[in-house]
């Protein structure tokens, strides 16, 4: 059973339009910014009605948001930055999912603990798939000599004391 979210709403002053703290989200400027969505993809996206839009483009601080973003994805040279950037959008609004599979009562154990390893992955509190991939950063040395039905096996922690270049 998923926890029940909060009501977060502000409420413009000088309207008595409500809008949701998630329409001030940078990841709205930035689908906006980087082409991934318009106006009405992000209104049925982030459920901000027809008035609620209306204010919050009139909003100084999301118009601010949304030039910084047009000005650092503008251009070709920054397709990677796009792309990086929708999948950060993209992993965010995944997050809510991840906080109901950790905390279902009913799911499986590993689909849990799973959830909550990503997450600490996520928040930097558990080793990265990076850094497990590359070991415990120490230099190991294995060396394996087979003469006939013999085989003897050498295995240090310590680097070689000689290491042969590419190009020697």
């Amino acid at each position: 059973m998923a926890r029940q979210q909060a009501n977060t709403e502000v409420i413009f002053p000088g309207t008595e339009t409500a809008l949701p703290i998630d329409a001030l989200k940078a990841s709205i400027v930035v689908e906006l910014a980087a082409g991934l969505s318009d106006a009405e993809g992000i209104r049925e996206r982030y459920g901000i009605s027809d008035a609620q839009w209306a204010i919050l483009r009139r909003t100084p601080i999301f118009r601010q948001m949304l030039k910084e973003a047009i000005e650092r994805l503008a251009g070709d040279v920054n397709t990677a930055n796009r792309i990086k950037l929708k999948a950060d959008a993209m992993l965010e609004d995944n997050l809510k999912v991840l906080d109901e599979i950790a905390n279902d009562k009913d799911a499986q154990s590993m689909a849990r603990i799973k959830a909550i390893e990503v997450s600490a992955q996520l928040a930097g509190k558990g080793p990265s798939q990076a850094k497990a991939s590359e070991g415990d950063g120490r230099g190991t040395f294995s060396l394996n000599i087979v003469i006939g039905d013999r085989e003897v096996k050498i295995e240090s922690d310590a680097k070689p004391a000689l290491e042969h270049a590419a190009d020697e």
